[in-house]
């Protein structure tokens, strides 16, 4: 576990078989990846943004 922004994050998850188990699912099957909590983005133009928004997120335009 490293700290990132004062909380717990794994960074290997020995129970999936190590570094090197979940390269080679990766490289060999499918992974997913979220970037969602590192930044944020900008939606311009007119009209309401609530459908653009929703391309972007599980949540609902209603939610935000």
């Amino acid at each position: 576990m490293v700290n990132f922004g004062g909380w717990d994050m794994p960074v290997e998850y020995p129970s999936s078989g190590g570094l090197i188990a979940e390269h080679k699912t990766v490289r060999s099957s499918v992974a997913f990846s979220t970037v969602s909590h590192m930044g944020d983005i900008r939606i311009r133009g007119g009209g309401k943004p609530g459908g653009a928004l929703e391309r972007f997120s599980t949540q609902h335009e209603r939610r935000f």
